[in-house]
């Protein structure tokens, strides 16, 4: 063990207090009278900077939240106006209209790698396609997840009686048909996982301004859907994306979106959960609002139209294509909503700093004017007393307080400066200000503090001296206490090896155990399984460690009702059931389980353990032997059946062989009395 040398080096200092008379409640009075007119003036300038730090803080959340909407908005008319410059460059490229005027094979070709390879560098196009005038497929390329590949001939299909093949080639050059915003639907059926989907197409003109048919770029809307969340990343709102009928196409959560093709499931939108602001939001263009439900701040996009830009005709043609279907989609609502419980914090969090600065400030205030009422001392401990890190603090932080707010008035007396002069005057006054309290509280009692340092250094040679014999002899008992423990890590080590010794010869012994053995927790997780219940489960423990034991060994969703390892936490004894474990593989195994519950040191349950039997063959046999013993059974009560026949057929031969031998003795003595009577004739 290694002892702490506790020494005490002794300075004699002259250190003579005087005494005060003063009453204890009158002093107390004299620093209320001062302290509570402060205390009342700073509570009148923190609750002004509360206020306008609440006002300041709406007005930046406000406006962050504008700017993030303003952004958004138009990031996706760029995204449009680049799949719309797209459109129609693929719709006016030479190789195209090369393929029209020669329909040579090889042409064709060409078209379909040039496809490939704009597919491959956009990335965000799931199929590119070219219909002829009568709608059949010529050319498909499909994306595939970042490999776009050509789609054989004898898969292209017909699409002459879909609606964006037929209001495409109504149109003219340049006009450009866009898609509803909606899910990709394959077969009659929504495609899953979802894959959002619009469709931008433009009709196809030959040389000779003949229309040959439409070009068809299906753009991937999850790239816009993550791009939007991304950017309202740094938004304390929630970032929403709404068509016209108030639906989501982003949403709080997926579950929430795409309500207008799920309408008979849930039906969920915008418009039903928050009417009243539906109504402000679609009856506006763009603005900020706030209600019971909390802040929103909403903007309107037209991307197909702002991505058309000056083509008039281009846009003369989507107000038709509009006209012709049932409603506008070409328009959304992008909103941010910010709940009223993320507000509500953040300015508690305002009154909680300023109030706290408040308890601060009245507390230094008071601190320094009790020091200021303590018993006048000598010069020399006045000095080391004024030098402590709490006093001068106190002083130092009442001084800057006061002269900054007699600064600031007197600023304020004056017309506005420029900032050079305004920074100058400031920093000039606060030190006038500050330097007689640095003077009095700091410089004066620095000076008397060195002259006690002098005095105190003369005693702390003499108790260095002194101190030195006693570091010799605190070393030697060091040295015996190092070797001690020396001596203690070398046993530790042993005692280390012996019990790693043991650990290997415990895993080799279960491990070599033919019985499945577990470890489970109270969560029904399995914690350790020996080598015998990874073979009798076929496959490697590292396979269902750490998942429940009922959803590995049984598959199933929840825990096992005969469990006997929750019945053995319960009863805290052994537990056994038979049951069937089921491979991964579907076969399965019967077995026979033996719980018994594991407990700490604290005496809780912690889990249990599992030994399990595979009683299959076992099993086997006595259904084997069942089997038997029930065909004994019947043979037997057959046996029996024909035994009673038997009998009863013996009885009545019996009684048949009696009747039988009667009438052949009456026979014999009707034979006698006939040779008698023919005897007698003779004679």
């Amino acid at each position: 063990m290694i002892q702490s040398f506790n020494g005490s080096i002794t300075c004699p200092m002259n250190n003579q207090l005087t005494t005060s008379t003063e009453d204890p409640l009158a002093k107390a009075r004299r620093i209320l009278s001062v302290l509570l007119p402060l205390s009342v003036l700073l509570a009148g300038l923190i609750t002004a900077l509360y206020y306008n730090d609440m006002r300041s803080e709406r007005m930046a959340i406000e406006t962050w939240e504008k700017g993030n909407v303003d952004i958004h908005a138009k990031t996706i008319a760029g995204d449009f106006k680049l799949v719309v410059a797209d459109i129609r460059y693929l719709s006016e490229a030479k190789k195209l209209k090369r393929m029209l005027e020669t329909g040579s094979a090889e042409h064709k070709r060409e078209l379909e790698e040039e496809y490939v390879r704009f597919s491959n560098s956009k990335g965000v196009y799931d199929q590119i396609r070219f219909l002829d005038e009568k709608g059949m497929e010529v050319i498909r390329i499909n994306y595939n997840d970042g490999s776009p590949h050509l789609v054989p001939v004898e898969e292209l299909q017909f699409k002459g009686n879909r609606y964006y093949f037929q209001e495409t080639f109504r149109l003219q050059r340049p006009e450009v048909f866009v898609s509803p915003f909606d899910l990709n639907v394959e077969q009659g059926e929504i495609e899953q996982p979802h894959k959002p989907i619009i469709r931008f197409s433009a009709p196809v003109f030959d040389t000779n301004g003949e229309k040959r048919g439409v070009l068809i770029i299906n753009y991937l809307g999850a790239n816009m859907i993550e791009d939007f969340r991304k950017s309202f990343a740094s938004s304390l709102g929630q970032a929403m994306l709404l068509q016209t009928e108030g639906y989501w196409l982003v949403g709080p959560s997926p579950e929430y979106e795409w309500g207008f093709m799920f309408a008979e499931e849930n039906g969920r939108s915008f418009k039903k959960e928050f009417p009243i602001a539906w109504q402000q939001i679609l009856n506006e263009k763009t603005g900020q609002f706030q209600n019971a439900n909390g802040l929103f701040t909403f903007a309107t996009v037209y991307p197909l139209a702002e991505a058309l830009g000056g083509d008039k005709e281009a846009v003369k043609g989507l107000q038709a294509h509009a006209a012709q279907t049932q409603k506008n989609r070409y328009y959304w609502k992008i909103v941010s909503h910010i709940d009223p419980e993320v507000l509500q914090p953040r300015f508690h969090k305002v009154v909680w700093k300023l109030g706290l600065i408040y308890l601060v400030v009245v507390s230094l205030i008071g601190l320094s004017l009790w020091l200021m009422g303590q018993p006048a001392i000598r010069s020399s401990s006045l000095a080391t007393r004024q030098l402590s890190p709490s006093y001068l603090l106190a002083i130092l932080s009442l001084t800057v307080f006061l002269a900054e707010i007699l600064v600031m008035f007197i600023l304020d007396a004056f017309p506005p400066l420029p900032p050079l002069f305004d920074a100058l005057i400031d920093s000039t006054l606060l030190m006038v200000f500050i330097s007689p309290a640095l003077y009095f509280f700091l410089f004066r009692p620095l000076i008397a503090h060195i002259s006690e340092r002098r005095q105190a250094e003369s005693a702390l040679k003499e108790a260095k001296d002194s101190l030195e014999s006693e570091v010799e002899k605190r070393t030697w008992e060091l040295k015996k206490a190092v070797d001690d423990l020396s001596k203690e890590i070398v046993e530790r080590k042993q005692t280390e090896k012996a019990l790693k010794l043991s650990k290997e010869q415990y895993k080799s012994l279960v491990d070599n155990v033919n019985l499945g053995i577990t470890l489970v927790d109270t969560n029904y997780k399995v914690v350790m399984a020996n080598r015998f219940h990874s073979e009798l489960m076929n496959k490697s423990v590292q396979e269902y460690i750490g998942k429940e034991c009922f959803m590995e060994f049984e598959k199933r969703k929840e825990v096992c009702s005969h469990c006997p390892g929750r019945k053995a936490m319960v009863s805290r004894k052994l537990e056994e059931a038979d049951t069937e474990a089921v491979l991964d593989d579907g076969n399965r195994v019967s077995v026979h389980i033996k719980a018994f519950p594991v407990t700490g040191s604290d005496g809780v349950i912690t889990g249990f353990i599992e030994v399990v039997e595979d009683v299959t063959s076992q099993k086997k046999d006595q259904e084997t032997r069942t089997r038997l013993m029930e065909e004994i059974k019947i043979a037997k009560e057959e046996l029996e059946e024909s035994n009673l026949k038997l009998k009863k057929k013996v009885s009545e031969l019996e009684k048949f062989q009696t009747v039988t031998m009667g009438r052949e003795e009456k026979i014999i003595q009707l034979k006698k009395k006939v040779r008698e009577l023919e005897r007698r004739l003779d004679e």
